[in-house]
Protein backbone atom coordinates (compact mmCIF):
# COMPACT_ATOMS: atom_id res chain seq x y z
CA UNK A 1 0.00 0.00 0.00
CA UNK A 2 1.50 3.36 -1.00
CA UNK A 3 1.06 6.68 0.81
CA UNK A 4 -1.78 7.83 -1.48
CA UNK A 5 -3.71 4.64 -0.73
CA UNK A 6 -3.01 5.00 3.00
CA UNK A 7 -4.26 8.58 2.92
CA UNK A 8 -7.43 7.60 1.04
CA UNK A 9 -8.23 4.75 3.46
CA UNK A 10 -7.44 6.98 6.46
CA UNK A 11 -9.75 9.73 5.21
CA UNK A 12 -12.51 7.20 4.48
CA UNK A 13 -12.15 5.69 7.96
CA UNK A 14 -12.41 9.11 9.62
CA UNK A 15 -15.47 10.04 7.56
CA UNK A 16 -17.12 6.66 8.30
CA UNK A 17 -16.47 7.08 12.04
CA UNK A 18 -17.84 10.65 12.08
CA UNK A 19 -20.87 9.51 10.09
CA UNK A 20 -21.46 6.66 12.56
CA UNK A 21 -21.44 9.23 15.39
CA UNK A 22 -23.89 11.63 13.76
CA UNK A 23 -26.61 11.02 16.39
CA UNK A 24 -24.24 12.75 18.87
CA UNK A 25 -23.53 15.69 16.54
CA UNK A 26 -26.76 17.61 17.04
CA UNK A 27 -27.56 20.99 18.55
CA UNK A 28 -24.75 23.53 18.45
CA UNK A 29 -21.68 21.63 17.21
CA UNK A 30 -18.11 22.94 17.14
CA UNK A 31 -15.78 21.36 14.58
CA UNK A 32 -12.47 22.18 16.26
CA UNK A 33 -9.62 22.14 13.74
CA UNK A 34 -12.10 22.12 10.85
CA UNK A 35 -9.66 22.89 8.03
CA UNK A 36 -11.62 22.65 4.77
CA UNK A 37 -14.77 21.50 6.70
CA UNK A 38 -15.06 17.95 5.30
CA UNK A 39 -17.59 16.91 7.99
CA UNK A 40 -19.89 19.93 7.86
CA UNK A 41 -22.41 18.10 5.68
CA UNK A 42 -22.60 15.17 8.14
CA UNK A 43 -23.27 17.52 11.05
CA UNK A 44 -25.87 19.53 9.16
CA UNK A 45 -27.60 16.35 7.88
CA UNK A 46 -27.86 15.19 11.52
CA UNK A 47 -29.58 18.47 12.40
CA UNK A 48 -26.52 20.09 13.94
CA UNK A 49 -25.89 23.83 13.90
CA UNK A 50 -22.34 23.82 12.46
CA UNK A 51 -19.63 26.01 13.97
CA UNK A 52 -16.15 25.49 12.58
CA UNK A 53 -12.84 26.75 13.91
CA UNK A 54 -9.29 26.56 12.69
CA UNK A 55 -6.32 28.77 13.40
CA UNK A 56 -3.41 28.79 10.95
CA UNK A 57 -1.03 29.58 13.83
CA UNK A 58 -1.79 26.21 15.50
CA UNK A 59 0.64 23.39 14.79
CA UNK A 60 -0.75 21.17 12.03
CA UNK A 61 -3.54 23.60 11.07
CA UNK A 62 -4.82 23.37 7.53
CA UNK A 63 -7.10 26.39 7.53
CA UNK A 64 -7.41 27.73 4.04
CA UNK A 65 -8.24 31.26 5.16
CA UNK A 66 -5.14 32.88 6.60
CA UNK A 67 -6.57 35.96 8.30
CA UNK A 68 -8.78 36.06 11.35
CA UNK A 69 -12.28 36.36 10.04
CA UNK A 70 -15.72 34.88 10.24
CA UNK A 71 -17.25 33.16 7.24
CA UNK A 72 -20.82 32.27 8.21
CA UNK A 73 -20.50 30.08 11.27
CA UNK A 74 -16.85 29.24 10.53
CA UNK A 75 -14.11 31.14 12.29
CA UNK A 76 -10.50 31.30 11.23
CA UNK A 77 -7.85 32.96 13.32
CA UNK A 78 -6.94 33.47 16.93
CA UNK A 79 -10.47 33.69 18.37
CA UNK A 80 -10.89 30.77 20.77
CA UNK A 81 -14.39 29.25 20.54
CA UNK A 82 -13.79 27.38 23.80
CA UNK A 83 -13.72 30.61 25.81
CA UNK A 84 -17.52 30.42 25.94
CA UNK A 85 -18.33 28.06 28.81
CA UNK A 86 -21.03 25.47 28.11
CA UNK A 87 -21.57 26.83 24.62
CA UNK A 88 -21.76 23.58 22.63
CA UNK A 89 -23.88 20.43 22.62
CA UNK A 90 -21.08 18.56 20.85
CA UNK A 91 -17.48 19.07 19.77
CA UNK A 92 -15.91 17.25 16.84
CA UNK A 93 -12.11 17.10 16.81
CA UNK A 94 -10.57 14.99 14.06
CA UNK A 95 -6.85 14.40 13.75
CA UNK A 96 -5.86 17.30 16.01
CA UNK A 97 -4.87 15.44 19.17
CA UNK A 98 -1.42 14.60 17.79
CA UNK A 99 -0.64 18.33 17.95
CA UNK A 100 -2.07 18.85 21.45
CA UNK A 101 1.38 19.09 23.03
CA UNK A 102 1.40 22.82 22.25
CA UNK A 103 -1.10 23.39 25.08
CA UNK A 104 -0.65 20.17 26.99
CA UNK A 105 -3.19 17.41 26.48
CA UNK A 106 -4.80 17.85 29.90
CA UNK A 107 -5.47 21.53 29.26
CA UNK A 108 -6.71 20.79 25.76
CA UNK A 109 -9.26 18.23 26.98
CA UNK A 110 -10.23 20.40 29.96
CA UNK A 111 -11.05 23.25 27.57
CA UNK A 112 -13.26 20.89 25.57
CA UNK A 113 -15.07 19.82 28.74
CA UNK A 114 -15.59 23.45 29.76
CA UNK A 115 -16.90 24.33 26.28
CA UNK A 116 -19.52 21.57 26.35
CA UNK A 117 -22.92 21.77 27.94
CA UNK A 118 -23.50 19.28 30.73
CA UNK A 119 -23.96 15.88 29.08
CA UNK A 120 -22.53 17.14 25.78
CA UNK A 121 -20.45 14.91 23.51
CA UNK A 122 -16.84 15.02 22.39
CA UNK A 123 -16.24 13.04 19.21
CA UNK A 124 -12.53 12.68 18.50
CA UNK A 125 -10.21 10.78 16.18
CA UNK A 126 -6.47 10.34 16.20
CA UNK A 127 -3.71 8.35 14.54
CA UNK A 128 -1.66 5.56 16.06
CA UNK A 129 0.73 3.83 13.63
CA UNK A 130 0.66 6.39 10.88
CA UNK A 131 3.52 8.20 9.14
CA UNK A 132 4.46 11.51 10.74
CA UNK A 133 2.63 14.27 8.93
CA UNK A 134 4.54 17.37 10.03
CA UNK A 135 7.37 18.04 12.47
CA UNK A 136 4.73 19.35 14.89
CA UNK A 137 3.00 15.92 14.91
CA UNK A 138 4.32 14.61 18.24
CA UNK A 139 1.72 12.71 20.28
CA UNK A 140 0.22 9.27 19.58
CA UNK A 141 -2.09 7.28 21.84
CA UNK A 142 -3.11 3.67 22.14
CA UNK A 143 -6.78 2.97 22.85
CA UNK A 144 -6.02 2.56 26.56
CA UNK A 145 -3.87 5.69 26.56
CA UNK A 146 -6.55 7.95 25.11
CA UNK A 147 -9.19 6.35 27.36
CA UNK A 148 -7.10 7.24 30.41
CA UNK A 149 -6.55 10.82 29.21
CA UNK A 150 -10.22 11.55 28.54
CA UNK A 151 -11.32 9.93 31.81
CA UNK A 152 -8.70 11.93 33.71
CA UNK A 153 -10.20 15.06 32.11
CA UNK A 154 -13.61 14.14 33.53
CA UNK A 155 -15.25 12.56 30.48
CA UNK A 156 -17.20 9.31 30.37
CA UNK A 157 -16.07 7.08 27.48
CA UNK A 158 -19.13 6.02 25.47
CA UNK A 159 -17.35 4.35 22.55
CA UNK A 160 -13.68 3.82 21.75
CA UNK A 161 -12.40 1.76 18.87
CA UNK A 162 -9.76 1.28 16.25
CA UNK A 163 -11.03 2.95 13.05
CA UNK A 164 -8.99 0.76 10.75
CA UNK A 165 -6.07 -1.61 10.86
CA UNK A 166 -3.65 -3.41 8.60
CA UNK A 167 -3.20 -7.18 8.95
CA UNK A 168 0.43 -7.89 9.72
CA UNK A 169 1.93 -11.34 10.25
CA UNK A 170 -1.03 -12.77 12.16
CA UNK A 171 -2.06 -9.64 14.07
CA UNK A 172 -3.73 -6.31 13.35
CA UNK A 173 -1.77 -3.05 13.39
CA UNK A 174 -4.16 -0.25 14.34
CA UNK A 175 -3.72 2.86 12.22
CA UNK A 176 -6.13 5.16 14.02
CA UNK A 177 -8.82 5.39 16.68
CA UNK A 178 -12.18 7.05 17.21
CA UNK A 179 -13.73 8.02 20.54
CA UNK A 180 -17.08 9.33 21.76
CA UNK A 181 -17.08 10.81 25.26
CA UNK A 182 -19.76 12.51 27.35
CA UNK A 183 -19.07 15.52 29.55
Amino acid sequence: MNLDELTRVENESIRAFVDSCSEHLTGRVLDYGCGARPYQSIIEAAGGDYWGHDDPTYPGASAYVKDQQRMGSVYYGSWNPLEEASAYDAILCTQVIEYAYWRGLGGFLFDFKEGLKDGGYLVMTGPTNWPEVEVTDRVRFTLEGIAKEVRDAGFEVIRLESRWSIPFDGWEMSMGWGCICRA
